[in-house]
Order: structure tokens, then sequence, then C-alpha cells
């Protein structure tokens, strides 16, 4: 536990964390529903990410909208 809540960085922490998460799990201590205390940073012009279990995102209907360059019907590339 004092690894995981004095590691040095991040990465230190959260490698602490997964073994001791594995270690839980594979004894029975611990099920898990969902990763509800993760962390992602995700750019506020993303629109339409829905929160799925585990952490991860549903990306189907996502929406990003272009840059002004990327947009341009004028703008050609070779």
């Amino acid at each position: 536990m004092e690894e995981i809540r004095f590691g040095e960085t991040h990465f230190d922490r959260e490698k602490s964390r997964m073994s001791l998460d594995t270690w839980l799990t594979e004894n029975f201590f611990l099920f898990y529903v969902a990763y509800s205390y993760k962390m992602h940073h995700i750019d506020p012009q993303i629109r339409g990410l829905e929160d799925m279990m585990y952490g991860y995102y549903n990306l189907r209907k996502i929406w990003v909208p272009l840059s002004e360059h990327l947009s341009n019907p004028h703008n050609k590339t070779n």
C-alpha cells in the first residue's frame, strides 16, 4: 500500500496498484464490475463519447471537429 500512495511517478503508482489488483482478483478477494475511478484525459471538442464498462469507451458514434486546414475544400494533398 505504501508503494501505491508514495510512488514517485504516476506510472509507479499505477504499476503497484495493478499488481495489488491482480493478486486480490486471483485470490477471490475482489471482483470488478467497472473501473469507475480511472481518469481519462479527453479533448473537450470530442462529442458523442459514451463511457463503457471497465474504463473503455464506445467510439462508434464519436464526432471530432476537423481543423480549419483539413476542412478547407480547396486544400489538396499530393
